[in-house]
């Protein structure tokens, strides 16, 4: 959703990004560039731009009133799973399969950091929600919790429940707290700390 709630925002194997009016379900815009599957998208948190990452390995920065494509980005040397937006729009992080997670300013696209450490692809990174961390999970089983300034590694987490190949990761409004949904698995949570905490499952 676009932080208004009025425009919708998808990405697709077909290689598009497309916006939907959220209450005709009308598309308004169809966004084309990318030269392979479209894994990740975002509005920016004023709802002028949107970023997406893809397979073709590239991430890309849209207008997102006109549909034009402001910024390709390249990096990585293997496709983007996730992109976010920190939550004041002024940094872009990005995880990939080549296990990275990088770090760029929104405005510029230069690099800031390549956060290293993971030993298998980067399937989520998200920022929490005052932009001081970055949290990442991994098929090599753990999450990580980084320091967006220093890239260090605040915390590591190895209690992740593999129960199928695809994992999402999100932190709550608190900022005491993650949350882990696992395909046919659930929902749980532990405490963002990650401090010998274990995974719990969430209450309604």
């Amino acid at each position: 959703f676009s932080p208004d709630g009025n425009r919708i925002v998808s990405g697709s194997s077909d290689k598009t990004i497309r916006l939907w009016d959220a209450s005709s379900g009308q598309q308004i815009l169809s966004l084309e560039g990318h030269l392979s599957f479209v894994t990740s998208v975002q509005f920016s948190p004023d709802g002028n731009k949107i970023v997406s990452g893809s397979f073709d390995k590239t991430i890309r920065l849209w207008d997102a009133s006109s549909g034009k494509r402001i910024q390709s980005l390249k990096g990585h040397s293997i496709y983007v799973n996730s992109v976010q937006f920190l939550p004041d729009g002024n940094k872009i992080v990005s995880g990939s399969a080549d296990k990275t997670i990088r770090l760029r300013d929104a405005s510029s696209g230069k690099q800031i950091q390549c956060l290293e450490g993971h030993s298998l692809n980067v399937t989520s990174v998200t920022f929490s929600p005052d932009g001081n961390k970055i949290v990442s999970s991994s098929d090599d089983e753990t999450i990580r919790l980084h320091d967006s300034f220093s890239a260090r590694v605040a915390r590591t987490s190895d209690s992740i429940l593999v129960v199928d190949d695809r994992k999402f990761l999100s932190d709550l409004q608190d900022k005491k707290s993650l949350w882990k949904c696992i395909w046919q698995g659930g929902v749980q949570s532990t405490g963002l700390s990650l401090k010998g905490s274990t995974w719990k499952d969430a209450k309604d």
